[in-house]
């Protein structure tokens, strides 16, 4: 049997038609790695009167894992449905191109994909069921961008069949110079930051397992929608146009809108890829004046908040040519 080497692992995402019920293939994303872990809860049991316990029970096995990898147009659609919510993508014209709009509700439950995560090689696989994406971090800079996030599953099962044939998705790599910053005091937000120098966008906080005393139940239920975090981390020049608009921002209590904007290559036709983050944020915090490669530059943290208007807090949409999860 040969040895389970770390070079030769990949991970399979399974699109779930019913919560935590495995589908019998899946997709193969080349972007994005899971790297798996057990979730236990043990307890010891120890008679009164000694001092080592004589048994050790477990009471919870279930599964945790985080996701590495970059944005890729064509991937980034599969934690995006997770995380957000559940969305049909709309054809663009007659072109092979589709429109992938996320855009959570305020006041009305969201429905995610579940998935079946499944990681291995010839040397050993294991699989979770009910895989949601809880938490989800896009960070761009010029040095690289990169995907970071976390899933949770019901227990992982060992000794997985791998699918025989998922469908392999052919990443599209979204590069630092495809990525702009845009600032404005309406929405869509047009004015261009020139000396962002990193822009990062968290959501976290966006379901829970519930657990309930049933011994038909191996591990959690179902979830439980939370209240989550929307969160940007922008690094500017200390400058007028750049940093201080924040400034004033704060402390006058006003909201300024956000967009994070990467135009990549033609999809088909006029269609480019395309993936945009719009956000209407206030400033929640922000660091010290500091040095970057030589330049006085200010960290700001602003916190998406719900536009009554535009019915949105913060809105994902994709360009690429996946016609489905």
């Amino acid at each position: 049997m040969p040895e389970r080497a770390t070079a030769f692992e990949i991970a399979n995402w399974g699109k779930e038609s019913a919560p935590g019920t495995p589908p019998s293939t899946g997709k193969r994303l080349g972007s994005l790695n899971v790297r798996p872990s057990y979730e236990l809860d043990v307890t010891p049991y120890t008679v009164i009167g000694t001092k080592f316990p004589f048994t050790a029970q477990t009471t919870r096995d279930v599964a945790t894992a985080t996701i590495e990898g970059w944005p890729d147009f064509e991937g980034i659609v599969y934690p995006l449905s997770s995380v957000l919510v559940s969305t049909t993508p709309s054809q663009q014209g007659t072109s092979t191109a589709y429109k992938w709009t996320f855009n959570p509700s305020s006041s009305t439950a969201d429905t995610p994909v579940t998935y079946t995560i499944q990681w291995g090689s010839s040397g050993g696989a294991q699989q979770f069921p009910y895989g949601l994406v809880t938490e989800l971090t896009m960070e761009f800079s010029p040095g690289g961008n990169r995907v970071s996030g976390r899933m949770i599953g019901q227990k992982i099962t060992d000794g997985a069949t791998l699918w025989a044939s998922p469908t392999v998705i052919q990443p599209v790599p979204v590069t630092p110079p495809m990525v702009s910053v845009y600032t404005g005091t309406s929405s869509p937000p047009t004015t261009k930051l020139t000396r962002a120098f990193s822009v990062s966008w968290t959501i976290r906080n966006r379901w829970s397992p519930v657990y309930v005393l049933d011994s038909a139940v191996s591990g959690w239920t179902t979830y439980v929608e939370q209240i989550p975090e929307s969160e940007f981390t922008l690094l500017v020049e200390a400058t007028a146009s750049e940093s201080d608009i924040w400034h004033t921002a704060a402390s006058s209590n006003t909201a300024r809108w956000l967009k994070i904007d990467a135009v990549g290559p033609i999809a088909d036709s006029t269609y480019n890829y395309n993936i945009s983050i719009t956000s209407k944020v206030m400033v929640v915090g922000v660091r010290e004046f500091t040095d970057h490669e030589g330049i006085i530059a200010v960290e700001w943290t602003l916190r998406s908040v719900w536009d009554t208007a535009g019915a949105t807090a913060v809105k994902v949409e994709v360009v690429n040519k996946q016609q489905s999860i």
